[in-house]
């Protein structure tokens, strides 16, 4: 799963159903600020399954530096699902400005 888009607020971005048993072992978030970068904002990425939160989680705080690339990920924690469950990632904006850019990647094996 990837999902990539401009975050102020909370979001869950896209509930879907896992189409086979796997388990969730990394999450990684990678975000920007693309214009408009006088102040930081915290970005924090959480695994949600069946509708709640999984200690499968990161964040990253953004740079007032203009196009600066800043990651983070957690491989320390895991997540086991079955097929058919619901799945889903909360975003938190801690800031409403700037308003960040961002990518979300999780690897289910």
């Amino acid at each position: 799963m990837s999902s990539s888009t401009a975050v102020t607020g909370t979001y869950t971005l896209g509930e879907t159903l896992v189409p086979t048993a796997c388990t969730f072992n990394a999450i990684y978030l990678k975000a920007y600020c693309a214009a408009g970068c006088g102040s930081q904002t915290t970005l924090t990425a959480t695994l949600y399954h069946l509708g709640s939160a999984t200690s499968l989680s990161t964040n990253v705080t953004t740079t007032t530096t203009t196009n600066q690339v800043v990651t983070n990920h957690d491989t320390s924690h895991t997540v086991s699902v079955s097929a058919g469950d619901d799945v889903a990632v909360q975003m938190v904006n801690s800031s409403f400005t700037p308003t960040p850019r961002m990518a979300i990647t999780l690897r289910c094996q």
